[in-house]
């Protein structure tokens, strides 16, 4: 073979040698990035990237330096992570600041390498660039390669590195402004939620402040608004969300509390229809609590719209109005049914008089008409025999006989005596009717509870007469601070009732009831017992005993006011008490306790501040004719 083909041979030699040599290299760099390829994560790809080359390149160690969101992040083959707040390394700093590669060579002995294979290691600071952006720089130490064949080698694989790299950090960054705008939102939708909820409070604090309850529901019947008075008119939450079922489970009344209202009638449902519902009067009642009057009145709800989403009512107690009127209706009547039973009083009380005081001239008139006949008859037959007075005599004889005169004077003593009793009792009568319908003071005075009793007792005589006798067993006490026309319409109710439970009791029956009155003093009180022997208090019912409009008599016979009111006397206006104690089938005692008056410390005293007379003592006579009554 010639020169010129032996050198020939040696270039194609050489150049399939650099063939051979670069498909390895293409070989190798495809193999690291397919076990680049199926990584994800910064961090496990930089892990497996830092072994790949160490696996291929060899040294003692290979370091990643690379930025993300402005801080320096560094991380090696033995699995250091750190930040790095200054880059002490010249090479890389150097790297970093020029873009270029920096290689260098150092003796082996410098290197700290065990073998003595090789004299020199090679060091290398190799910039990762998508074009002209630095990604960060590879810092491979102690290679037996050298640092421009592991470039130029490598080139390709470092490039995908250089991509890969930048991806994962432009995606962490991509999840940092998303995580961010995220944070962000979500910390404004919780400050909103907060400031709803604070909305949401106060607006249900201001309704459970309102006195009324306000009750909502939605387009769809259900209920989304019960503030704490609807709860405590209802005593407690509804039972069911949906307005029809808990309409079924709640029964609603008409003003009458007898009449059930439908679920078409109910104004919450008329206000959903697109009714007008305007003070519409219902009860509410309880199996286990007292009757509730309620004004109802509400409308539809609509949005900007004008469509309809929902409905709202407002129920106000009216309760305590009623009672009120009642009272106020029933006080009305009575003073009105005072003032004529004391117009009449007065006027029944001049005829009495006048009556009386004929009765007395009669009684007279008669004891000495009888003692005339007396002496009459003795001197007749005192006379001489002579046959004309004889014949006069028995002619008188026969008269009176005819006449009865005998009887009569024998019986017209007891009919002037019975006479004398009835005009006294209607004197009685009469000054306790004017004592009752005397008119009510304004203000609190001494009051005589035993007189006030029997006064009582005597106006009301005509509902007991009858059916029962009164047993009176009146202490020693002393007065006490009151209304007396308020205790005597307390007493006046309680008689009443005992006289129709013992109605009840003995009706169709011969039995006759007792009624009890007692006072007694305990403690600083007066305390006040009216006992009957009806048919008591059935258990089921004594705890609603005293509230308005409750009564167990018949239509007519009752109005279910008597002893609330008596309730409201004596608690709310006199600060005592009122209680009972009942026993099927033997009877009722209800107790009134009453402080009793400090005379000393708060003497009574009428409304020009002169000091006031006792209620029920004695007054002096104020026109003729009580005088003329009184001196009879």
């Amino acid at each position: 073979m010639t020169a010129k083909g032996k050198r020939r041979s040696e270039r194609l030699l050489a150049r399939m040698s650099r063939l051979a040599q670069e498909k390895s290299n293409l070989q190798l760099v495809n193999n690291l990035m397919c076990s680049l390829g199926g990584i994800a994560g910064l961090d496990n790809i930089v892990d497996r990237m830092l072994h790949l080359l160490s696996d291929h390149v060899g040294g003692h160690n290979i370091a990643l330096y690379y930025a993300l969101e402005n801080t320096t992040f560094y991380a090696d083959v033995y699995g250091e992570k750190h930040v790095v707040e200054k880059i002490d390394d010249e090479m890389v700093r150097q790297a970093f600041e020029t873009g270029l590669p920096v290689e260098e060579t150092r003796a082996f002995e410098e290197t700290g390498m065990l073998t003595r294979e090789f004299t020199r290691a090679s060091y290398c600071a190799l910039p990762l660039k998508i074009r002209d952006h630095l990604i960060g720089v590879i810092k491979m130490d102690g290679m037996l390669l050298a640092g421009a064949q592991v470039r130029t080698d490598l080139r390709g694989f470092f490039d995908y590195v250089a991509l890969v790299l930048q991806h994962e950090i432009d995606s962490r960054s991509h999840l940092r402004d998303t995580y961010e705008q995220l944070s962000r939102a979500h910390l404004a939708l919780r400050e909103e939620m907060r400031v709803r909820q604070r909305e949401q409070q106060y607006l249900a604090a201001v309704l459970d402040t309102i006195d009324a309850g306000i009750i909502a529901c939605d387009s769809h019947g259900r209920i989304t608004l019960f503030n704490r008075k609807a709860a405590e008119l209802y005593h407690g939450l509804p039972v069911s969300p949906q307005l029809e079922l808990w309409a079924d489970r709640t029964p609603h009344f008409r003003a009458d509390g007898r009449t059930l209202l439908t679920f078409a009638e109910l104004p919450l449902f008329r206000a959903l229809r697109g009714d007008s519902v305007e003070n519409v009067e219902m009860t509410l009642v309880h199996p286990e609590h007292a009757p509730v009057a309620v004004v109802a009145s509400g409308q539809q709800v609509r949005d900007q719209a004008g469509r309809a989403i929902g409905a709202v009512v407002a129920l106000q107690d009216v309760t305590e109005r009623q009672r009120l009127e009642i009272q106020l209706r029933l006080a009305q009547k009575l003073e009105a049914v005072g003032q004529l039973a004391s117009g009449i009083a007065h006027e029944i009380n001049t005829p009495t008089q006048f009556v009386s005081d004929n009765l007395q001239f009669l009684n007279e008139s008669f004891a000495t008409v009888r003692g005339l006949l007396g002496r009459w008859r003795e001197e007749v037959q005192s006379l001489p025999p002579d046959p004309r007075i004889a014949e006069l005599t028995a002619r008188m004889t026969s008269d009176e006989q005819e006449s009865d005169l005998e009887m009569i004077e024998e019986n017209v003593g007891a009919a002037f005596t019975d006479a004398f009793e009835g005009v006294n009792r209607i004197k009685v009568i009469v000054a306790a009717m004017r004592e009752f319908a005397h008119p009510a003071k304004r203000h609190k005075a001494a009051c005589d509870v035993n007189h006030a009793l029997s006064n009582t007792l005597t106006i009301a005589r005509n509902e007991y007469k009858y059916i029962a006798d009164v047993v009176q067993e009146y202490g020693d006490v002393p007065p006490v601070t009151a209304f007396a026309n308020d205790l005597n319409q307390v007493f006046l109710n309680l008689f009443i009732n005992a006289a129709h439970a013992i109605e009840d009791s003995v009706r169709d029956t011969r039995r006759r009831g007792v009624i009890t009155v007692k006072t007694s003093r305990v403690g600083g009180r007066v305390r006040i017992e009216i006992s009957d022997t009806g048919s008591g208090i059935p258990e089921s019912v004594r705890e609603r005993i005293f509230d308005p409009f409750f009564t167990t008599k018949e239509v007519g016979r009752g109005s279910g006011q008597g002893l609330a009111i008596a309730r409201a006397i004596v608690v709310e206006r006199h600060g005592g008490d009122l209680t009972f104690e009942s026993e099927v089938g033997k009877g009722t005692t209800f107790r009134i306790d009453l402080p009793i008056v400090d005379a000393a410390a708060a003497p009574a005293v009428g409304p020009d501040g002169e000091p006031d007379e006792m209620i029920g003592a004695e007054s002096a006579p104020e026109t003729a004719d009580e005088r003329h009554d009184m001196a009879a």
